[in-house]
């Protein structure tokens, strides 16, 4: 493993979507995508954060925290996060060029087609079961709507990216049954303290 000083710099974007409020309190996932930037710039690379707008404390941030705001109503909010990030990437980011893309899951082409454009490297991840057994019967037509687009988005994003992670086995096996090309690049991503490694390695 190198040393901090003899890691080669790069310049990283990293997109999350959430519609959770939760997001507001700093749980679950939101530490994970969290730790994940504020590792990888404390290596020293230039790291930029997209995420919803949920009013995130940002004094200290060795990285760059780049809020895109949302419609908070059913169906907009994805709609709206779309736009207004596509919006942010032309008119102040486009001229940019990261080295590497890492997306967390969610219902967006955007950032997938955005490192394509850009010839980065395109790291996808999925956080949980990308294939569930059955949906929920009380689920809502729009949640089933969602599910089905984030099952869509994953397999064309899972097709053109260099490298996908997911965080246990079983999903990794189930991904395999649907899309075989995919498989031969994913990781396995089991526990937390591997977002703290995963730019060292």
């Amino acid at each position: 493993m190198k040393s901090k000083k003899d890691i080669d710099k790069y310049k990283v974007a990293i997109f999350a979507y959430w519609h959770d409020k939760g997001w507001e309190k700093f749980v679950g996932a939101t530490v994970k995508i969290w730790d994940l930037a504020r590792n990888t710039a404390a290596l020293g690379h230039h790291v930029v954060l997209f995420l919803p707008r949920y009013h995130f404390a940002i004094d200290g941030l060795r990285f760059r925290l780049v809020q895109i705001p949302l419609i908070e109503l059913p169906f907009l909010r994805a709609l709206s996060f779309n736009f207004f990030l596509t919006s942010f990437l032309v008119l102040y980011y486009f001229k940019s060029k990261p080295d590497v893309v890492y997306v967390r899951r969610g219902i967006s082409l955007i950032p997938s087609i955005f490192a394509k454009i850009k010839k980065s490297l395109l790291f996808y991840e999925i956080n949980d079961d990308p294939y569930p057994e059955r949906m929920i019967p009380t689920s809502s037509l729009i949640s089933r709507v969602n599910a089905w687009l984030s099952l869509k988005t994953d397999e064309l994003s899972l097709s053109i990216c260099d490298a996908a992670f997911v965080i246990t086995k079983k999903s990794k096996r189930r991904l395999s049954k649907r899309n075989r090309r995919s498989i031969k690049k994913a990781a396995c991503l089991a526990k937390r303290r591997q977002y703290r490694s995963l730019s060292t390695s």
